[in-house]
């Protein structure tokens, strides 16, 4: 439950008995494919899109190596989705640039399709992604069956942000979001560097304790490529505040992502423990139109008196969700003040003000908002595999937590 807790998930949606069973190990257990938005080709478009299969690539490693390859900016390299390194990923990438390189002989990717188009890809150009998930230990379909009917029942699985949000292996990308919301760039950049929760490597533990940047240059592994770029910076210029400027823009964005989703996961939490369901509309709520996919398609409504009964009505028949805030500095007063959200922020010190991050206007957000709830689409289990599709930016670890809760450890 460690997992659980860094995350921000401290409460399970069903009350039935988990079924026994875990995570299998390889990247071939977990294989994830995106459902693209319609790419219209054109041969002599602007950009470059290769459709690429992925082995333990995380996305923005990716990004980096292909930038480097090509000797171009990364800014010019675009995706559709981010995803974690631990799996087998088929993902789309856009890449403004002429011709077409020989991209052949990239370790653990294999290039699917090139074609150019017109249209640039941009975070979120997703219908969703299909998972097939193996599992060891679980042939309990009948068990898996039952918690599935009950979580439908309830309106689906919390849709809580994932662990791979947050770093599967380092559970620390919030933290560094927090610090930067704070305005402490240096703590930001040591929690990066090392948290000793988490690390035990001697190159990390040795840092915190001597602060001495020009030996770990020395002594963390080339292949540490981000920590390299922020050790670099302080070394050059003992500045820490621009050092995080030296990351990738989407990673430096990701950072405060990472944190908003830790207090939507918070703020769910409370939901459910309040609640013990995820069906039930409140005067003050949020409200949106969902596809098939539980990919939302109109803009945020209030719920109120009038409409109440409609909307709990709608929920049942999954055509709208309830919606919980993703924190920015443009959030609702009204949602802000609201009993558990307002004490999940006193507790965790930071005003929606913060997300205005001074003079870092890319790492600002003004925020949004997230279903509290989904369902999967296509589902089978057979002989522990799982098969299904979720909506883009619906996590398949929020649905299994539900079905092994505390045995997730392999993710």
């Amino acid at each position: 439950m460690n997992n659980d807790r860094e995350a921000g998930m401290l409460s399970y949606l069903t009350k039935g008995k988990a079924a026994v069973g875990t995570f299998k190990a390889k990247p071939e257990d977990f294989i994830v494919e995106e459902i693209p938005v319609q790419i219209p080709r054109n041969e002599t478009g602007k950009y470059l899109i290769i459709k690429v299969r992925l082995r333990n690539w995380e996305t923005n490693r990716f990004v980096t190596y292909i930038s480097r390859m090509l000797q171009i900016n990364d800014k010019r390299i675009t995706f559709a989705g981010t995803k974690d390194r631990n799996g087998i990923t088929t993902q789309y990438f856009c890449l403004n640039y002429q011709g077409y390189p020989n991209l052949e002989n990239i370790r653990d990717a294999e290039v699917i399709e090139t074609f150019r188009s017109d249209r640039m890809l941009s975070l979120g150009d997703l219908t969703g992604n299909r998972f097939y998930i193996n599992t060891s230990r679980l042939t309990e379909e009948p068990r898996v069956r039952e918690l599935n009917d009950e979580m439908n029942l309830l309106g689906g699985f919390p849709n809580f942000f994932g662990y791979q949000r947050f770093g599967s292996k380092r559970p620390i990308t919030h933290l560094v979001g927090k610090e930067i919301l704070k305005g402490d760039f240096k703590q930001a950049v040591m929690e990066y560097l090392c948290d000793p929760k988490f690390d035990t490597e001697s190159f990390r533990i040795d840092l915190l304790k001597t602060e001495d940047f020009t030996r770990a240059l020395k002594d963390f592994p080339k292949y540490l490529n981000y920590e390299h770029l922020l050790i670099q910076h302080v070394v050059d210029t003992g500045n820490f505040e621009g050092a995080i400027e030296k990351l990738p823009r989407t990673l430096q964005m990701m950072f405060i992502h990472a944190y908003q989703s830790y207090l939507f996961n918070l703020i769910l939490s409370n939901r459910i423990k309040e609640d013990h369901s995820l069906t039930e509309p409140h005067p003050g709520d949020y409200f949106v139109e969902i596809d098939q996919y539980f990919n939302p398609v109109s803009e945020p409504m209030k719920v109120n008196e009038l409409n109440l009964q409609m909307i709990g009505k709608k929920i049942i028949e999954d055509r709208v969700r309830i919606t919980l805030p993703l924190i920015g500095y443009n959030t609702d007063d009204s949602v802000i003040k609201q009993d558990g959200i307002r004490d999940i922020m006193e507790n965790e010190g930071v005003d929606k003000t913060a997300f205005r991050v001074r003079n870092h206007k890319n790492m600002s957000s003004s925020g949004s908002q997230r279903i509290i709830s989904a369902k999967p689409n296509d589902f089978s289990f057979l002989d522990g595999r799982f098969t299904f599709n979720l909506g883009k930016g619906i996590y398949a670890t929020s649905y299994l937590r539900e079905i092994l809760k505390e045995n997730m450890e392999n993710i």
